[in-house]
């Protein structure tokens, strides 16, 4: 077995035969080549690559928080934070391009009690539109503190439920707030069926899952795009004459927590952020994945926990600005996860001589910006924005809108009304990009070589060989067949039970899908 690479699982079937290609032969059945059916490993298999990858994600922890424990002083602070920006930068294919025009309208407005909503849409990229509701106060003197409300996965968008009585809540206290629809929700739908009129995808997930895979295969993460529009909303927002710039907030529940959670690391201009029902640790979300099988490519970083950075490393690049983690516990955001990152966050904070700048509040409510959450932002806020203090804010009585009292296009869809660009298109010139310089690569020497050993660095190959532990665990017997049942492990942890491939004759090892057997005639015939 010494061919081995690291990893595989190899299944070994030893075939005496009486003659090298019988032409006749009973058929053994499937239990009759099930390695490990009947033997100790038969119910730990279906754990056993689970308990490997958490064995993995435990192993570069370890390695993480020696780098966080490793902080004595500030010098030592700021150069991890500047390491951990520059990986996740690296990570994601960096931003994905310059500050171009806004070229920014009003398209609407809504007159409310305390209120307006003004119905705003602008160009994050060129031709890459953004619709946006802008809640400006009517009662108080200007310019006024400004928060960016960031939304989760709503296939709605900025109208949903949670997130009006969050922006309407704040607007209410004197606050101006920008809402707009992440890609593929709301009016950003990015696949559409313009035959049916309606969105090609089930859910705002496969909305992203769709882009996401195809930004894979590229090199980078369609994260990119997402923190772009949150950056771009910031660059409006501190251009009206109504926001105080040097006030500005970032808040956001579940894939909302998330943005808020990139945008208040990459940019400075941000001076609180509330992060909701996303904070958690890597490997606990590992385990949730056993139960919560959906992920969304914006969020699903691949390497971040391999370059040294969890939940804990975002929020200490935002630091030592004020962060609110605000949790439910019963979110399928592990809140176990939440409160180990929250005590290690707290830690980083004390060290750096900040401890009241960061605090976490959990209530026993379901995944999403509830009552008490929103009301802990309000307070959050009011303390770091306002200098106003206190632990507690009321939400008054809130009426929300219709979705199509709050829609910046005519038909309820930028791709039917305005037209312009999505993630689809970015992808399709990254690829002609890539593709264009992949000709000119093909005729270098040492491009094959090269290939493979890219391959291998994706794929998380090793080329280092493992012994192999080998036992054999059972016998099947057909006529002149024998079938030697061996699973070979080169990994702790990690086994397979896929049916041994039967190869009739031969002289030595042969490999078929990822399995070595190896046939030969009974002893005493010919070969």
């Amino acid at each position: 077995m010494t061919g081995l690479t690291l990893g595989e699982l190899v299944v070994c079937t030893l075939l005496l035969c009486s003659e090298p290609y019988p032409m006749a032969q009973t058929i053994l059945r499937n239990e009759d080549l099930s390695v490990l059916r009947g033997t100790a490993s038969e119910s730990q298999y279906h754990e056993m690559l689970y308990s490997y990858l958490l064995k993995q994600a435990a192993e570069h922890s370890t390695k993480r928080l020696a780098r966080l424990e490793a902080i004595r002083s500030r010098a030592d602070f700021t150069q991890w934070q500047d390491v951990n920006r520059h990986e996740f930068l690296h990570l994601i294919g960096d931003l994905p391009g310059d500050r171009t025009p806004l070229s920014p309208r009003t398209v609407g407005e809504v007159g409310r009690d305390g209120y307006t909503i003004r119905k705003v849409v602008f160009e994050s990229l060129p031709g890459f539109y953004v619709t946006a509701n802008l809640y400006v106060p009517t009662t108080g003197k200007g310019p006024f503190p400004a928060v960016i409300s960031l939304c989760g996965h709503s296939e709605n968008g900025k109208a949903y439920d949670a997130y009006q009585h969050l922006d309407i809540g704040l607007a209410k206290r004197g606050y101006v707030v920008l809402a707009y629809d992440p890609v593929g929700q709301g009016e950003r739908v990015q696949y559409w069926d313009f035959i049916h009129h309606r969105s090609l995808l089930e859910n705002p997930d496969n909305q992203h899952a769709m882009a996401g895979i195809q930004a894979y295969l590229l090199g980078h993460s369609i994260a990119r795009y997402f923190i772009w529009d949150g950056i771009r909303s910031i660059d409006y927002l501190t251009s009206l004459p109504e926001v105080d710039a040097s006030l500005i907030g970032v808040a956001g529940s579940s894939g909302g927590g998330t943005l808020a959670t990139y945008v208040g690391m990459l940019d400075p201009r941000v001076k609180v952020a509330c992060i909701v029902t996303f904070v958690t640790s890597i490997p606990k979300k590992i385990e949730a994945r056993a139960r919560d099988g959906d992920g969304d490519p914006e969020q699903d970083i691949p390497d971040l926990l391999a370059a040294r950075i969890d939940h804990t490393e975002f929020v200490g690049m935002i630091a030592p600005r004020p962060v609110l983690i605000g949790a439910a516990t019963q979110d399928f955001f592990p809140i176990a996860g939440t409160r180990q990152t929250f005590k290690e966050a707290q830690e980083l904070y004390r060290k750096i001589g900040y401890p009241n700048r960061i605090r976490m509040v959990e209530f026993d409510q379901p995944h999403t910006y509830s009552k008490p959450l929103r009301e802990a932002t309000y307070a959050w806020f009011d303390r770091w924005l306002k200098g106003v203090n206190g632990d507690e804010a009321r939400e008054p009585p809130i009426t929300v809108e219709k979705d199509a009292t709050l829609e910046c296009t005519s038909t309820g869809q930028v791709v039917t009304s305005l037209g312009g660009k999505r993630l689809y298109d970015f992808n399709v010139a990254a690829a002609t990009r890539l593709l264009d310089s992949l000709d000119s690569k093909r005729s270098q020497p040492g491009f094959r070589s090269g290939l493979v050993r890219k391959l291998a660095e994706r794929l998380g190959s090793q080329s280092a060989l493992a012994e192999v532990s080998a036992q054999e665990v059972g016998e099947s017997k057909a006529d002149n067949l024998s079938d030697r049942k061996v699973p070979a492990d080169q990994r702790a942890g990690h086994c397979g039970s896929d049916p041994p491939y039967l190869l009739p004759g031969g002289d030595g090892w042969r490999e078929a899908a990822g399995h070595c057997l190896l046939a030969r005639p009974k002893r005493g015939q010919r070969p």
